[in-house]
């Protein structure tokens, strides 16, 4: 740590191994002396005051070690979490002239249920604080939002992904009844493509579960008419149906590697899932291509019997 004992005897060792190399010392014998800040303690000035309420500094409010001295009076404006981003699609600062007026905001960043990479550099609360001072405001009060949502949606976003499949599997069952498994398919991958692109707009618990509801109706379909539809195209006469269905398997593993691989390359390289969901459309939309010649091949071999 900075300013201790230990600090100093690391420096020492540090300047003679330097000297024992016949490096040249600089500065002040290899020394360049600045100052740190390494203890901050409440003062007994603090104040804090809204609307008739007075605050007690320690119990109702605590000044953070960056804060300045001085004082400061005007309107309170809350802006949720305080983050202004093109790249993760989020200003809260939109709709709000903060300029020359204290501004409330939330600790942490909304990504709490689901942490997203893109989110932390808008984490700390020194990030914050100068976002509000670019932006021309006198004061930030950071307050504590929950850190934990009361609800937890994973279990019941698997609960609406699995019943709804069933509604699903049934609803293109009868769909592929009336037009066929292949324009049932390509109107599932079709559907998957929009919901793919949906998702990456998602910002909140209620937007995640209406898309968990419409995976689960997709979801549902796509995989029971997968099935059935590489049943009927194998070949009439064969018997070893085992070996076709464990092709089908082996695809089935080696696409779900290669989509989880993309997946991660691509938000290593962005550093946000969301360019990584939205990349996935581009799997969706070569699975339309190759299901179109499918059709087309599959009504020339009927032209052709006939």
């Amino acid at each position: 740590k900075s300013g201790t004992p230990e600090d100093l005897k690391a420096a020492n060792y540090i300047r003679e191994q330097f000297r024992n190399y016949g490096l040249k010392l600089i500065y002040e014998n290899g020394f360049q002396e600045f100052d740190i800040v390494n203890d901050v303690t409440l003062g007994s000035g603090n104040s804090f005051s809204f609307q008739g309420f007075k605050g007690k500094p320690g119990e109702d409010f605590v000044p953070v070690a960056f804060t300045m001295n001085g004082s400061a009076k005007g309107e309170l404006v809350f802006l949720g979490y305080g983050i202004k981003s093109d790249s993760v699609r989020w200003n809260d600062y939109a709709k709000f002239d903060v300029k020359g007026r204290w501004v409330m905001v939330l600790r942490g960043t909304p990504d709490i249920e689901n942490p997203d990479p893109s989110f932390n550099s808008y984490f700390e609360d020194r990030s914050k604080v100068l976002a509000a001072k670019d932006a021309g405001a006198i004061g930030v009060i950071l307050v504590n939002g929950k850190e934990v949502e009361k609800e937890d949606v994973l279990i019941p976003t698997v609960l609406v992904i699995q019943l709804v499949g069933m509604l699903g599997a049934w609803m293109f069952s009868r769909l592929s009844g009336r037009l066929g498994n292949l324009p049932a398919l390509l109107i599932s991958i079709a559907g998957w493509t929009v919901i793919v692109i949906g998702a990456f707009f998602i910002t909140n618990t209620m937007h995640f579960l209406v898309v968990a509801f419409f995976i689960g109706i997709v979801m549902g379909g796509s995989q029971s008419l997968a099935r059935s539809t590489y049943s009927k195209m194998l070949p009439t006469d064969t018997t070893d149906h085992t070996s076709f269905f464990s092709f089908y398997d082996v695809m089935e593993k080696l696409a779900t590697v290669a989509g989880t691989f993309s997946f991660g390359v691509i938000e290593a390289i962005t550093g946000s899932m969301r360019y990584s969901v939205l990349a996935i459309t581009l799997f969706f939309v070569i699975s339309l291509f190759f299901l179109t010649l499918t059709t087309d091949l599959t009504r020339n071999i009927q032209l052709t019997d006939i």
